[in-house]
């Protein structure tokens, strides 16, 4: 045998072999044809720099992995099956033609002197040490040896990759380093996210995000109330121009209240805001963005935004699309949604949509009706293209609710259930029927002893949510009871 083709045979043989071995591991190709006077790459795979190597062979990939890019990719229905970070579960096909979904680079590189975004924070800011650029990479003051200039972004590695710091430190070694892709002062303390200290489920998230794609796998950047006054009327003489009386201009000012927040850093002024903030008005607070957790509702492009989150599949609700869960029936979804049907969907991959059997990407599957939880609400989760009062439609933020410097909130009820609400409507009653009416056509509870408000609150016969009641005492509130 020509001892040039020998060599490529042991060769081809032993990345198979490690293919197996390791998976989804990136492997090096090998030659696979001679030279001759019309270069051939017959029975090998092209690369993108013109090189023949060595065909990947399926069936030496372990289970779980397909051939994709000429690698042993891992399939897969949510980023978290991928390696966290640095992967994300995207749709390819395989050498062969078929569609998948697969872990594939992301050209995100984690630096050695922390995890990113989705960590966990039971203990508050102080587990969040790792700092960000506002396109969502990480900054690594550390890399190189303390040298970060000395990082320079690796080409071949970020090729096709829009956002990527995967860099190699300049020198012989060529050692693997997280790019700062910002200017370092650019660079901020990831936040802790968290209703309080021990908080279970807080995690360390960005701040000032400039878009979803600035969040990591299974976030989105999205607007939260922000705690800052926001500048504007002042304290004279004691009053404000409203009337009210006050001792400071903070008084006038809308937010730092319990409902908004609160903080002892000064007003914020929108005219003049921090560069590289992201403060916006909004209807009794002060909001900025930052990178959220996807549940139902969120924002979404396609399932796998929302696969392996708290919801399931991307869908159409309303005008926009947003994240909604797998049910079987109602008894499935909360009191302010419905399990409609969404198309069809292969067994044994939920996210993958279709017509029939042929269309899924697993041998001998199954393609079976599927059905989400959609809000009830005219209008789907953002009260959108809704004239007139909103009272009690889904809302995501205040602003779903009604203009800026409004009185109209986004609340949340019982069960997770959020609804638009006018704090500053005349809602005066004397019994529920003197109430607006939720969509689902109940009205509004009228406050008073049965809700454990006498006579001497400020809250009796004024009209709140609908009450939901069990054994004829109130049990909560609900638009949809």
């Amino acid at each position: 045998m020509n001892p040039f083709l020998r060599t490529v045979l042991r060769y081809t043989a032993l990345s198979s072999g490690l293919a197996a071995l390791f998976g989804s591991a990136i492997l090096p190709g090998s030659g696979c044809s001679s030279a001759s006077e019309e270069p051939t790459c017959v029975g090998g795979y092209v690369t993108a720099a013109g090189a023949c190597v060595a065909a990947c062979d399926p069936s030496k990939c372990v289970d779980g992995n397909v051939c994709v890019e000429n690698q042993c990719r891992l399939q897969c229905d949510t980023h978290g099956a991928c390696t966290p970070s640095s992967q994300l579960c995207s749709p390819a096909k395989t050498d062969a033609g078929t569609a998948v979904s697969v872990c594939l680079e992301n050209g995100h590189n984690v630096p050695s002197t922390g995890v990113g975004q989705g960590k966990p924070c039971p203990f508050g800011q102080g587990d969040c040490t790792t700092t960000v650029c506002p396109n969502g990479l990480e900054c690594d003051a550390m890399a190189c040896g303390g040298s970060p200039a000395a990082c320079i972004k690796d080409v071949a590695a970020c090729a096709g990759k829009e956002n990527c710091n995967i860099g190699q430190c300049s020198g012989k070694d060529k050692t693997r380093c997280t790019v700062t892709t910002c200017a370092a002062t650019e660079c901020k303390a990831l936040s802790c996210l968290s209703s309080g200290e021990g908080d279970a489920t807080a995690f360390c998230t960005a701040t000032d995000c400039s878009s979803d794609e600035a969040c990591g796998s299974g976030f989105f950047c999205g607007l939260v109330h922000d705690p800052h006054d926001r500048c504007g009327e002042t304290c004279t003489n004691g009053k404000c121009a409203s009337g009210q009386a006050c001792t400071k201009d903070g008084n006038c000012q809308l937010g730092n209240n319990a409902f908004c927040g609160k903080t002892l850093e000064p007003c914020i002024d929108l005219a003049t805001k921090p560069a590289g903030s992201t403060y916006e008005a909004g209807t009794r607070c002060l909001m900025h963005k930052q990178c959220l957790r996807r549940g139902p509702c969120a924002p979404c492009k396609e399932h796998l935004d929302c696969a392996g989150t708290s919801a399931d599949l991307c869908v159409t609700i309303g005008a926009s699309k947003g994240c909604a869960q797998f049910c079987a029936s109602d008894d499935n979804c909360t009191s302010s949604e419905a399990c409609t049907p969404a198309g069809s969907t292969c067994a044994a991959s939920p996210t993958a949509g279709c017509t029939t059997a042929a269309d899924c990407p697993t041998k001998d599957d199954q393609c079976v009706p599927r059905s989400v939880c959609v809000p009830r609400s005219p209008g789907g989760c953002r009260a959108e293209n809704v004239a007139g009062s909103k009272f009690c439609y889904t809302c995501t933020t205040d602003l779903d609710c009604g203009p800026v410097d409004s009185n109209w909130i986004c609340n949340t009820l019982s069960g997770g259930e959020r609804a638009c609400f006018d704090l500053g409507s005349s809602s005066t009653c004397a019994k529920d029927a003197d109430c607006p009416k939720s969509p689902g056509g109940k009205p509004g509870a009228c406050l008073d002893e049965n809700d454990g408000v006498g006579p001497t609150n400020p809250n009796f016969h004024q009209c709140y949510f609908p009450a939901k009641y069990e054994q004829g005492m109130v049990a909560g509130y609900s638009c949809y009871p």
